[in-house]
Order: C-alpha cells, then sequence, then structure tokens
C-alpha cells in the first residue's frame, strides 16, 4: 500500500500521492511504465505549450490525477485549446505530415467509395476539364464528375485508345462510364421493393458505392496499383456477401434463387468480380474461363479483348464473361465454408437457412447444390459449429418472426452523390 509522505491525519494531496508512486518505484526499478507516462506526458506537453495555448495547467491537474489513480472522478475543470505554434502555422493551407496522412473524408454515398482503375478527377490527380454542367432528372442541375482510366507507363496504345473511347462516348451522352455500364435506373429486381424496403436500401447503397469498381472488376484493365486494386476488389466481394447474406437471411437459399432465377429480372447483382487466375480464389472446376487483364486478352485471345471492349457499356452483357449463377460465385469463392473467416464467407444465419433448406431433401433444381462428398458443400453441410444458429432461425421462422436484423441507418437524401442514380423518383422506388 502506498505511503503518505504527510503527517498522520492530513489528506495527501494528488501531487504527494504521486510522489510517493514516484519513490516507491524508484526503489524497485528505473524503467517503470508511470515513468514512461510522465516523459510521455512532459515531452507532449513542451510541444502543445506556446503562447497561444489556452488551459494548460487545467489539463495538468487532470492528468496528475489520472496517473495518481485518483478515483475522485473530478471533470475538467475548464476549457483546453492547444493550437499551433505562430511560428509554424502557413496562411491558407495545410502542411501534410509525412507519416500521420488523413484520408480523403468523403461526405456523400457517392464519394464514400474510391474506385480502382476508374477515378474522378481533382484538385490532387488533375486530369481533362470537367464537362459543363448538365441537367439530370433530379430538380437541381449538378455538374458531371469525370472519369479516366489509370493505365501503367507503357501499355498498349490500343488499349488506352479503346477505353478513352469508352469514356468519350459515355461523356456525349451526358453520362459517366461507370453509369452508363451498370445503371440502377430501368432495371427489373427479384423482389418487390415497396415489401422489401431495407433491402432495397442495402441494394442501392451496395450498387452506389461499388459501381465505380464494378467495370474495372469486369474488364480487368492493366493497372499501376495493384495492391491498391486488390483492396479494393476485396472490400466490393465483403460487400457483395453482406448482400447475399441480407436475401439468404430473408428468403431462405431456395426462396432466393427461385425469384432471381424463376422471376422476371435483370442482371442486377454483381456476379463478376471473379478471381484472377492463378489466384488463390481461382476454382479449377469453374465453368466459366480464368479471367485475364485486357493486356494478356490483347496479346493472346483478340476475340476475347474485342469481345470485352465492345459489351463494355452494354448493362445486359458487360459481365457475361463472369460468374453465370450465383451458386457457382457460393462455390467458387468457397463463401458457405463456415470455417472460413467471416468476412470472407456468408453470415451465421444465411448459412443456417441454407443448410436446412437443402438438408435431407434435395432443391428444386440439382445445380444449386454442388458435391456433397467434397468442397465447400461438404465442408457445409457437415459442419456441426452453426447447429446453434439453426436452432435460433428454425424458432424464428416457426415463431412468424423475421430470421435478419436490420442495423442499417433509414436513406436520406443528403446521401445520395452527385454521380448516384435516384434511389425514388416521384416518390415511387426505382428501379
Amino acid at each position: 500500500m502506498t505511503k503518505s509522505s504527510k503527517k498522520s491525519g492530513m489528506t495527501p494531496t494528488v501531487k504527494d500521492q504521486l510522489r510517493s508512486r514516484l519513490d516507491d518505484e524508484d526503489r524497485a526499478d528505473d524503467a517503470t511504465p508511470l515513468h514512461f507516462m510522465i516523459e510521455f506526458w512532459s515531452r507532449l506537453r513542451a510541444e502543445a505549450a506556446n503562447s497561444h495555448s489556452v488551459g494548460l495547467d487545467a489539463l495538468d491537474r487532470l492528468v496528475l490525477r489520472l496517473l495518481a489513480d485518483d478515483t475522485s472522478q473530478t471533470p475538467l475543470e475548464s476549457a483546453v485549446v492547444i493550437p499551433p505554434s505562430p511560428e509554424s502555422m502557413s496562411a491558407g493551407q495545410v502542411r501534410e505530415h509525412s507519416v500521420f496522412q488523413a484520408p480523403v473524408t468523403q461526405s456523400r454515398s457517392g464519394d464514400r467509395c474510391l474506385e480502382d482503375g476508374v477515378k474522378r478527377s481533382s484538385s490532387r490527380t488533375p486530369l481533362k476539364p470537367p464537362p459543363a454542367k448538365k441537367k439530370r432528372t433530379s430538380k437541381k442541375a449538378k455538374s458531371k464528375p469525370h472519369f479516366s482510366v489509370d493505365l501503367p507507363t507503357g501499355v498498349d496504345a490500343t488499349i488506352e485508345r479503346n477505353l478513352e473511347r469508352l469514356v468519350k462516348i459515355s461523356e456525349g451522352q451526358g453520362k459517366t462510364l461507370p453509369r452508363m455500364a451498370f445503371p440502377w435506373k430501368g432495371y427489373r429486381v427479384w423482389y418487390d421493393p415497396k415489401y422489401h424496403l431495407e433491402h432495397d436500401w442495402k441494394h442501392w447503397r451496395f450498387w452506389m458505392c461499388f459501381r465505380l469498381r464494378f467495370l474495372p472488376l469486369a474488364l480487368y484493365p492493366p493497372s499501376e496499383y495493384a495492391a491498391a486494386h486488390r483492396k479494393l476488389k476485396a472490400s466490393a466481394f465483403r460487400a457483395r456477401l453482406q448482400l447475399l447474406s441480407a436475401f439468404f437471411e430473408e428468403m431462405g437459399y431456395c426462396g432466393m434463387l427461385t425469384a432471381f432465377e424463376d422471376a422476371v429480372h435483370d442482371n442486377l447483382m454483381l456476379l463478376g468480380g471473379r478471381a484472377a487466375k492463378n489466384a488463390s480464389g481461382a476454382d479449377d472446376d469453374s465453368n466459366s474461363p480464368d479471367q485475364e487483364d485486357l493486356g494478356v486478352l490483347l496479346k493472346r485471345y483478340r476475340r476475347r479483348y474485342d469481345q470485352a471492349i465492345a459489351n463494355a457499356l452494354d448493362p445486359f452483357e458487360v459481365g457475361s464473361s463472369d460468374y453465370h449463377s450465383i451458386p457457382e460465385l457460393l462455390k467458387t469463392g468457397q463463401a458457405i465454408d463456415p470455417t472460413r473467416l467471416k468476412n470472407l464467407r456468408l453470415s451465421d444465419k444465411a448459412l443456417a437457412r441454407i443448410a436446412m433448406d437443402v438438408s435431407g431433401s434435395n432443391p428444386p433444381k440439382e445445380s444449386w447444390v454442388g458435391n456433397r462428398n467434397r468442397g465447400p458443400w461438404k465442408e457445409h453441410l457437415s459442419d456441426r459449429s452453426l447447429r446453434v444458429t439453426q436452432v435460433e432461425v428454425a424458432r424464428l421462422l416457426t415463431a412468424g418472426k423475421p430470421v435478419i436484423v436490420h442495423n442499417d441507418r433509414p436513406f436520406q437524401p443528403s446521401e445520395q452523390g452527385e454521380d448516384d442514380s435516384d434511389f425514388k423518383e416521384n416518390g415511387e422506388f426505382i428501379p
């Protein structure tokens, strides 16, 4: 127990308590955590103190109480303002730090996700002058962001010309390249937006946030930012799994596939974005060809290259070389393997509903379930770790309660970016 440096009967001050602790630790070891904390604060305070600083004394007293383990929980006594030193301030600009670089803040849904391969022009990366402002279907005119394709130095001039031509064609119609290739308005979906409002909002949000990346995923152009490309691709895949999980939790596996394959709908589901050739996610048993970048296609498979460029602006064909069905996507991506990390597979409740739908009975279509004796389907159906979740899901279904729990915030018009499609038009849901 810490001894007091004051005479008996006198309450020790916070400084006395701290000095007593320091004395005790000095006798034990100089390199103690308390010494390091005091040294840290002393150095930090020296950097913070300047002629414009306000309230450092109050902050000192608070730090003393914390270091002395004072349990009185007295709040900060006054406001503290620590501006930069006047000598280090520059008028009209913010100095960048070589290590601590803050990420660019995105205020709208259309700006939340930076795209790979296709990027918006900005003050940091001047490209071409943005086109003149054009009117959209919304009430006020908005300027159209300009998009260009980032290609590495030395890329074949044919690829550069073809991609620039696609950009010009889309701009000629008053649209950006991703918006023309992957529109939202006019599509037909496999669910009723009015009945599945939360799912529709989740779907719209996914589409607006990631369609800037859909085109690079579909075309797979050469890129000098390979590492960034992989990270952005992975984030799009995770979002796709979350979207699929939401529909499986709500509709069940067979119900979702029945609605998706049998109902009247278009391809408003990113089935593309296959694993590249030789990547860890590639599946030798897949019926679809391995994804090659445009440079390889141009040199070795000219017909496939020409077809990819020709389909780039056709919403119904741009992803024709990618996954052909949801079961293929789940199998090839091993999204139904419960032993994988949670961010690499479907949710527990979605996996539980899939197992409940296909265990002990054959699905309406044989192609919906793969080989039960090996691979992802065997791992999924033989796994016992989700039995508790299956019991919980069965209880909810029996009670007529929803399986899914929606945590998304309600749609706000302010979240719609300049290049985002409208979520509603004249009060009606789109698509």
